[in-house]
C-alpha cells in the first residue's frame, strides 16, 4: 500500500532534501534520496551543518551557504563530505550543500537561493528523529531550535510560490529527551487537520534499506589509514554510548 506522501511526490521532478536539525539529519533522509533517484528524479541535498564549512575549502555560494566539492577537505567530522564521497563511488554526481546555523531570515534566503539555482519544485525537510513535530510548550521537547529555524525559513522562502514542501520525521523513538506521548498527540492533530501523509518502515531487505546500511558502514577509499581508524573509533564509541545509555535506563 502506497502512502499519500509518495503519491504527492509522483509529479515532482526536481527535489531538494535538506537536513533540518543539523548533524546527521541529511543522512536520515538518504533512503528518500535512493527512492527518488530510483524514480528518475533529480535530487539535490543540503544540510544544516555543524561542520567547519568555512575552514574546509568548500565553495561559498552566499553568506552561510557552501557547496561541498571535490576540493572540500577530509576531516574527522564532516557528514556532508562523507555522503558525497559515498555517492561519487556509486557513480552519482550529487549537488550537496552545507548551511551554517543562522537565523530564520538568513535560512530563508539560502533556501530561496537553492530553489532558484536548481529550479526545485519540491522540498523535503528531513529530521533524524521527531522533535520537529513539537510545538515547544511541552515537557521534554528535544532539540527543536534548529528544526524550527529550518521549518520557518523554508516557509518564508516558499509561502508565495508553487514549490511543494514536506517534513519527514525519520526515526520515531530515537531521542532520549523527548516526550513521545506529546509527540503522538501532535501527530494526531496533524491527522485531524488532514496534513498527515502516512508512515512507512524501512527494512534491510529493501533497496533503500540496503543502500542506507552501505552508507552507514562506508569507509572512503581516499581516506588515509589514520582517518579510517578515527572514523571506526568514532562509530564504535557511538554504539557503546547508545548501549550504555539503554542499560542505564533499564537499571535506574
Amino acid at each position: 500500500m502506497k502512502i499519500p506522501f509518495f503519491d504527492k511526490l509522483d509529479n515532482a521532478e526536481k527535489v531538494l532534501i535538506a537536513g533540518a536539525g543539523g548533524g546527521y539529519d541529511m543522512v536520515s533522509g538518504m533512503p528518500l534520496y535512493s527512492y527518488l533517484r530510483g524514480q528518475g528524479k533529480a535530487v539535490v541535498l543540503a544540510n544544516l551543518s555543524f561542520s567547519q564549512l568555512d575552514l574546509t575549502n568548500n565553495r561559498l555560494v552566499m553568506p552561510h551557504l557552501y557547496e561541498i566539492t571535490d576540493t572540500s577537505e577530509h576531516v574527522r567530522y564532516f557528514p556532508e563530505k562523507h555522503v558525497r564521497d559515498w555517492l561519487i563511488e556509486r557513480d552519482e554526481c550529487p549537488h550537496i550543500y552545507g548551511i551554517k546555523v543562522s537565523g530564520v531570515q538568513e535560512m530563508s534566503a539560502m533556501y530561496q537561493q537553492l530553489i532558484d539555482i536548481h529550479d526545485i519544485d519540491s522540498v523535503i525537510l528531513a529530521d533524524g528523529g521527531t522533535d520537529s513535530l513539537m510545538f515547544g510548550d511541552e515537557v521534554q521537547v528535544g532539540t527543536i531550535v534548529e528544526d524550527s529555524c529550518s521549518i520557518l525559513g523554508l516557509y518564508e522562502a516558499t509561502k508565495n510560490s508553487d514549490v511543494k514542501t514536506y517534513l519527514s520525521a525519520i526515526g520515531f523513538g530515537v531521542e532520549h529527551d523527548l516526550n513521545h506521548y506529546a509527540c503522538l498527540q501532535n501527530m494526531s492533530a496533524l491527522m485531524r487537520a488532514g496534513d498527515y501523509l502516512g508512515a512507512f518502515s524501512l527494512t534491510q531487505e529493501m533497496p533503500e534499506g540496503k543502500a542506507f546500511i552501505e552508507l552507514v558502514n562506508y569507509q572512503p577509499s581516499r581516506l588515509s589509514p589514520q582517518h579510517r581508524h578515527q572514523q571506526c573509533q568514532s562509530r564504535y564509541a557511538g554504539r557503546v554510548w547508545q548501549f550504555s545509555q539503554r542499560r542505564t535506563r533499564q537499571k535506574y
